[in-house]
């Protein structure tokens, strides 16, 4: 072995794949793309739809609830969702992806139902099924979809990346939408959640298979505070982890 050789550095990959392995295509890549994409649509999509909720709420089904506290269901729930992932990711790193998939879907499935079934002006109900239920849903579907897209793809992994985030967004357009039509309707606050619940059941339905991570989870873990006491020390991830946070808020504000 040359001397070139000896000292070439090693690139470390993701959760014990090895350098090179990466399909970066194929069938099953590009499905575990549609079906996180459809996850992400169907889930934080219609998350993002909670303006459309709030509006309903203030002007007809929680009058006697003042616009702070029911704007708390939306809040609290985008809360969960997003700070959810310190708990489902590491799950999903100790193998737990099915039960994340499935459980998830069927928790946020199962909330938005018991969403319609919430009775005029009884604010506890709906921040219960929607605030908590469907939030602790969507947090557990969140981060699992997306990591598992990394285990396909390296050099294009933004453009994957992309691709399933870009649900999420189109969901924040379709749902308004859906919402709209249907709550100010003839049809009633019931039958409009559950059409909406009825699209995201079958969404996931087809989305939930396609789903499929390659690699087998890591054996080792190391504890979560050694974890961040480590990250602490990395000025640039640091940095990053901030600018992003600060970010998010002037994101969600309008929202």
């Amino acid at each position: 072995m040359s001397e070139n050789q000896e000292q070439q550095p090693t690139t470390p990959v993701a959760q014990g794949a090895a350098p090179g392995t990466f399909p970066e295509g194929g069938l099953r890549a590009w499905a575990t793309v549609v079906g996180a994409f459809v996850v992400q649509f169907s889930s934080f999509g219609y998350w993002s739809a909670f303006g459309v909720y709030q509006d309903y709420y203030t002007r007809i089904y929680l009058t006697h609830s003042p616009p702070s506290s029911i704007s708390w269901i939306g809040s609290i729930g985008t809360f969960i969702v997003v700070s959810g992932g310190l708990i489902s990711g590491r799950l999903y790193d100790r193998g737990y992806f099915y039960f994340l998939l499935y459980g998830g879907s069927l928790l946020f499935c199962f909330s938005i139902f018991m969403l319609s079934l919430c009775r005029p002006e009884q604010y506890y109900q709906v921040f219960l099924a929607q605030g908590l239920g469907s939030g602790f849903g969507a947090a557990t579907l969140y981060v699992p979809t997306i990591a598992v897209v990394s285990q396909y793809f390296q050099k294009r992994r933004a453009l994957a990346m992309s691709i399933v985030a870009s649900g999420s967004a189109l969901g924040a357009v379709v749902f308004p939408i859906l919402l709209n039509n249907t709550l100010n309707s003839h049809l009633g606050f019931a039958s409009a959640v559950r059409i909406t619940g009825g699209v995201i059941t079958a969404l996931l339905l087809g989305a939930c298979p396609l789903l499929k991570p390659r690699i087998p989870p890591a054996s080792n873990h190391p504890p979560f505070i050694s974890s961040i006491q480590r990250f602490s020390k990395d000025l640039p991830y640091v940095l990053a982890t901030a600018g992003t946070g600060l970010f998010t808020i002037g994101l969600y504000y309008p929202i």
